[in-house]
């Protein structure tokens, strides 16, 4: 009974750690890269120049 008591409280430290880390990194500036960010998927769209689409009559 102690030892799961020991377990809980351990796994409850746990879990505060992880949130207070996740917080503070949240809360710290990224790294700047140099370039603007772009969403994934998007960019070669962008560049890309289609012709009008055809459609049928």
């Amino acid at each position: 009974m102690f030892d799961y008591a020991l377990y809980r409280l351990r796994s409850a430290e746990l879990i505060e750690e992880a949130a207070h880390d996740r917080l503070a990194r949240r809360a710290e500036p990224r790294p700047a890269t140099g370039r603007p960010a772009r969403r994934a998927g998007q960019d070669r769209r962008d560049r890309e120049v289609r012709p009008p689409r055809a459609w049928a009559a």
